[in-house]
C-alpha cells in the first residue's frame, strides 16, 4: 500500500468537452512516514515533559518559543497555543531576557551549558534559577535553536540564606560570649 499525491488538469476540446487528463503521480509514502515518526516521537517527549515537575522549554534562532512543557507553561501562565511562536522577551520580559540573552547566544553558537542565576521575571518576580541549555542542531548541522531544562530553587536558595545568616549570628554570639566571659574570668585564673 502506497500513498500517492496526484495532480491532474482536464484537457478540453473547443466544444468545452473534456478530452483527456494531464496530469502526474509521486509516492509520498516515505514523507509520510517520517511525517508519522515525527509527530510520534514528538507525542512521546511530550508525554514524558508533561510529568515533570521541572521546566522545559525551547526556543529559536529569532529568540522566540517553540515549545515548552506543562511545568513551564504553569510558571508563566500560559496555554502551549499563547506561547508558540511568542517573543522570549514579551513572555519573560526586558529584564528576564536581558539577563538570559548571553545564554541564548551562547547556546545559538553551539555550546551547551548550565547556570544559575537570579533574573526577574515579568509574571514570577525575582526567581533564582538553575537552568541547562542544549544546542538544536538540524539536519544541515547548523544550530536552529536551544532546549534548556529549567529549575526554580529560589526556596533553596532562600533556606541557604537564612543558613548563613543563622550561622553569622551564632558567630557573633560567641564572639560576645567569648568577650564577656573573659574580663569577669580574669582575676579568678590569676
Amino acid at each position: 500500500v502506497r500513498t500517492i499525491w496526484s495532480r491532474g488538469v482536464a484537457l478540453r476540446a473547443a466544444d468545452g468537452s473534456i478530452e483527456s487528463w494531464a496530469g502526474f503521480n509521486l509516492d509520498v509514502s516515505r514523507r509520510r512516514a517520517a511525517e508519522r515518526a515525527h509527530a510520534r516521537a514528538r507525542e512521546e517527549l511530550e508525554l514524558v515533559t508533561g510529568l515533570m515537575t521541572t521546566g522545559v522549554v525551547q526556543g529559536n534562532r529569532e529568540h522566540r518559543f517553540v515549545w515548552a512543557n506543562r511545568a513551564y507553561l504553569g510558571w508563566i501562565n500560559r496555554s502551549i497555543d499563547q506561547l508558540r511562536g511568542a517573543p522570549i522577551a514579551d513572555v519573560v520580559g526586558a529584564d528576564g531576557f536581558a539577563r538570559l540573552l548571553p545564554y541564548f547566544e551562547r547556546a545559538l553558537a553551539g555550546e551547551s551549558l548550565e547556570f544559575e542565576e537570579q533574573v526577574t521575571f515579568k509574571r514570577l518576580g525575582r526567581r533564582w534559577i538553575h537552568a541547562a541549555y542544549t544546542p538544536v542542531v538540524g539536519r544541515d548541522g547548523v544550530v536552529e535553536g536551544w532546549v534548556a531544562v529549567v529549575n526554580d530553587v529560589t526556596h533553596r536558595r532562600d533556606l541557604e540564606e537564612e543558613l548563613r545568616q543563622s550561622s553569622r549570628r551564632k558567630d557573633e554570639f560567641i564572639a560576645t560570649l567569648a568577650h564577656e566571659l573573659r574580663n569577669p574570668l580574669a582575676p579568678i585564673r590569676y
